[in-house]
């Protein structure tokens, strides 16, 4: 159908705005900083009528925007028109990670607060091309709907580069649809609890070792006692501690070199799956060994009923010609050719693992079910890509046993886990895995703020979350940059969850190193801010954890009439967290009778000209999630006739010269003074006698 003569695109040349549909400012939007892979709005690139003229992603004239769900531009109008239609053009280019939107939504508002949403394009057959390409999107000569401010929304899987968007209107005329403002979308709006028995999941590794050493997919009883049960720094074991275990491939290989993981090019092989399988249910390794840890636990604590979920990794049938293996006992093979064999062979997968557990005759690990591998849906196959995952979540239930996912962070797919079949998704945060190469080195670009983010978007969409501790914690030169920072975001993770609630409400999967984990590692080291870590684990899993703090001390201090106090508020860190994280100090309550300058841990007191008698202030220590109890500094001011005018002058404002740095009098005092760094958590603080300055 031809576009009339009058229609005419109404947003060309126009600013616009462009927002994300969930947030990013402090996690994906800051790698920007460091790699040029997202786009401004005031570049105008989407209105400025230049469509890039080649297929290669590197071309100037692309918009380019990267992750983030999706992004939602924003157009007003000079002046009200009838909306008849859209276009916009994307690059395809799936090798380099640069995907089609799906849907592309306009909607249209007259106000610029109430929506009504009208048209809706349907990408999904062009996704899964190979090519690289440039692909248009259009709608012409379509309903007709008045607006003074149009939308555009368009998903973004990883990459989206976009050159141009067109938006086709026309004057009204008065036969524009009436406005009917769209219902509010009901989201979960809390967070999964997970189910029963799996809310607090250990992610452990078996498998193929491939060239490490067979003791990376052999956890003992010796090991797998610190994930039962909560051992002391005594050594005695004194409660549980995790309530289930995923066991994870070590690898995506096979001994046969082949992947057990998705593949496009790989052979799936039933020897490998089953070396995988074997090595999980050794029965002296692995889960046989949460066996026998959960007696001692039991025995330990005096506990009857300590039972563990078991989970794991489904491995994926890739698509080949090459014979499986016999998974009926039928004596001939069975093929990976089509959806239909991929199916039968995860259901073998399902019912061997199922019936592991009888056959060794466990009593106290139970099969809690599967966790799908994958941390991201192929942007290149969404549609295929959830039908599969929703068919495996049926073979889950038919079983009676759960299906779990961890998605990466906002990992395709996430908004829709509950759709997808999983009674359990729980994103990863990927804070201390935001990195980026500058200078040849590593830079951690998310800002520990991004947790309020991640807190947000699980509450939106119904989600638990992943801990994650990276493998820098345990570095065995001793202590470094490196570990320094793991630690510190580790316990980001755990100071947020407190903060902002996570830590009760929400499922936990804790992952970690493998060969036999973090978290033994840390448990059996006779370094205590490696053994911290594993207390504080267990708090967390217990949902006691309060964060560490730093404790503020001070003197009373008194002066005499018109003259300054100089003093310093002390600050004890107390243990490795806090002594490695950030505070800054700030005064919450202003003297009634003077006033305080406060930089670093150094204050300045000026009481009110003539002033004389008691005054104080008030100052609390805090990082972005938490905030000490208050330290009140105590001041007394005197008359003291037996003060010299000099010693006065030296000490009162006038002696201070009319002209002041940016810093204020303090400035001019104690510039210099290089700031502590700690997390704050303060619960108490001390008074020393109290200091003369006269």
């Amino acid at each position: 159908m031809k576009v009339m003569a009058n229609t005419q695109n109404i947003i060309s040349g126009l600013s616009y705005t462009i927002e994300t549909s969930v947030p990013i400012k402090y996690s994906y939007a800051l790698r920007s900083l460091y790699s040029k892979n997202e786009d401004a709005a005031d570049d105008k690139k989407l209105t400025d009528g230049v469509k890039a003229s080649t297929v290669s992603f590197s071309d100037v004239t692309w918009h380019r925007a990267y992750r983030g769900y999706s992004r939602i531009v924003t157009f007003e109008l000079p002046c009200e028109k009838a909306v008849t239609g859209f276009s916009i053009s994307m690059l395809q280019s799936n090798s380099a990670g640069v995907y089609l939107s799906d849907k592309i939504k306009l909607s249209v508002s007259e106000n610029g607060t109430e929506w009504m949403s009208c048209y809706t394009y349907d990408n999904s057959d062009e996704l899964s091309s190979d090519q690289s390409r440039i692909v248009t999107s259009e709608m012409k000569n379509q309903t007709r709907y008045k607006a003074k401010y149009v939308k555009i929304e368009y998903m973004v899987y990883v990459n989206c580069y976009v050159d141009e968007i067109e938006i086709y209107g026309e004057d009204i005329n008065g036969t524009e649809a009436a406005f009917v403002k769209d219902a509010d979308i009901e989201y979960v709006n809390a967070f999964s609890a997970g189910v029963e028995g799996a809310q607090e999941m250990a992610l452990l590794y078996c498998g193929y070792p491939g060239t490490y050493n067979i003791s990376y997919v052999q956890n003992t009883v010796d090991q797998m006692i610190y994930y039962a049960g909560y051992v002391n720094k005594d050594g005695m074991i004194t409660d549980t501690m995790f309530d289930s275990v995923l066991f994870c491939p070590f690898q995506q290989n096979g001994p046969s070199g082949n992947k057990i993981e998705k593949s496009k090019t790989a052979v799936s092989l039933m020897s490998d799956w089953l070396y995988y399988i074997n090595n999980m249910f050794d029965k002296t390794y692995n889960v046989s060994a949460l066996e026998v840890a959960l007696n001692q636990v039991m025995n330990a604590t005096g506990k009857t009923d300590c039972k563990m979920k078991i989970f794991t990794g489904v491995p994926f049938p890739n698509i080949s010609s090459t014979p499986f293996g016999d998974i009926n006992g039928d004596g001939k093979v069975e093929y990976c050719r089509n959806t239909e064999e991929q199916m039968a062979i995860i259901k073998w997968f399902m019912d061997e693992f199922i019936s592991r557990f009888s056959v060794m005759g466990y009593k106290n690990v139970i099969p809690g079910g599967f966790y799908w591998v994958q941390e991201s849906l192929d942007a290149s196959n969404l549609p295929a890509e959830k039908d599969f995952v929703h068919a495996v979540s049926e073979l889950c239930h038919e079983r009676n046993v759960y299906f779990y996912w961890i998605p990466s962070l906002l990992g395709n797919g996430f908004d829709s886990a509950s759709e997808l079949g999983f009674d359990c998704a729980m994103m990863q945060p990927n804070y201390n895995f935001l990195t980026c190469e500058k200078d040849g080195k590593r830079i951690l670009y998310a800002d520990e703020k991004m947790f309020e983010e991640v807190n947000e978007v699980i509450k939106k969409y119904g989600l638990g979350v992943e801990i994650e501790i990276h493998w820098n914690a345990l570095n065995s030169s001793g202590t470094s940059p490196a570990q320094d920072e793991a630690i510190r975001c580790y316990y980001t993770y755990l100071d947020a969850g407190y903060a902002l609630g996570y830590i009760n409400d929400a499922a936990h999967s804790y992952y970690q190193n493998s060969g036999p984990g973090t978290y033994y590692n840390c448990a059996v080291s006779k370094v205590n801010k490696l053994r911290a870590i594993y207390d504080d684990t267990y708090a967390f899993v217990k949902s006691t954890y309060v964060p560490h703090m730093v404790t503020l001390s001070s003197e009373d201090y008194e002066t005499v009439v018109n003259n300054y106090v100089k003093g310093t508020i002390r600050k004890d860190s107390g243990s490795y967290a806090a002594a490695i994280g950030a505070v800054n100090l700030e005064v919450t309550v202003t003297p009634q009778y003077g006033s305080v300058e406060l930089i670093d841990q150094r204050f300045v007191y000026k009481p009110n000209e003539g002033y004389e008698g008691s005054d104080s202030f008030t100052v609390v220590a805090s990082n972005t999630y938490c905030k000490s109890e208050p330290l009140t500094v105590n001041i007394n001011v005197i008359k003291n006739e037996n003060v010299s005018d000099t010693i006065n002058s030296e000490n009162s404002l006038s002696s201070e010269p009319e002209n002041k740095t940016n810093k204020g009098i303090i400035g001019s005092i104690i510039a210099g003074i290089m700031a502590v760094s700690t997390i704050i958590t303060v619960v108490v603080f001390k008074r020393k006698k109290k200091k003369i300055i006269n």
